[in-house]
């Protein structure tokens, strides 16, 4: 993967982590990205060993992020199947993330906020 990919699906992974934690399901999304050959037995092993589900999900987030693009990807096309609603919360970090410079560092209580209409979805961006 090149560098600048690498970083970026980093950064959002890093980003999404308040995001994910706390509502993912990781067994189901784990167990497919393994079927498609993204995940070794060894690093669903690592994400089953601890017994907190928010500490599978962040285990799951760090094995992503040393993984080819093409696994984060299909992590995308997964978490869209199993829960909407986080896929969409992931894709407005990936669009936040196109419209500020690099080096503009998010505050920690940034908060997004999806708004759906029939035909649009609107990014909220609230940062205290």
């Amino acid at each position: 993967m090149e560098m600048e990919s690498l970083r970026c699906v980093q950064d959002i992974l890093q980003r999404s982590n308040g995001i994910l934690c706390p509502y993912l399901e990781p067994g189901p999304i784990a167990r497919h990205l393994q079927s498609e050959g993204l995940l070794s037995l060894n690093d669903i092993s690592d994400i089953q060993s601890n017994h907190r589900k928010d500490r599978q999900v962040q285990k799951l987030l760090d094995i992503l992020c040393y993984k080819p693009e093409s696994a984060y990807l299909e992590f995308m096309k997964a978490l869209e199947k199993q829960d909407e609603d986080l896929f969409l919360r992931i894709r407005a970090v990936e669009e936040f993330k196109s419209y500020i410079p690099s080096k503009l560092s998010l505050s920690f209580k940034t908060v997004f906020h999806i708004e759906k209409t029939k035909n649009l979805s609107l990014l909220k961006v609230y940062s205290t």
